[in-house]
């Protein structure tokens, strides 16, 4: 809901920009240490079905994986 409230109330020119101050909310206000964030925004290219981005940000915690 924070995320939407957010989105909703601002404009932005570059999808990048979003993805970047939507994670800042998130690791700031939620205390999340890692995120990975996936937006999509479909439509933008005509030849295209979605056009996107994937971005990682925080310390991601390595124990226990591999």
């Amino acid at each position: 809901e924070r995320l939407v409230t957010f989105i909703e109330g601002s404009e932005f020119f570059l999808i990048e920009t979003m993805a970047e101050q939507c994670c800042e909310i998130v690791l700031n206000e939620f205390n999340v240490p890692w995120l990975r964030l996936t937006l999509a925004k479909p439509g933008a290219v005509p030849e295209a079905s979605a056009v996107g981005l994937v971005i990682e940000r925080g310390e991601k915690n390595m124990r226990g994986c591999g």
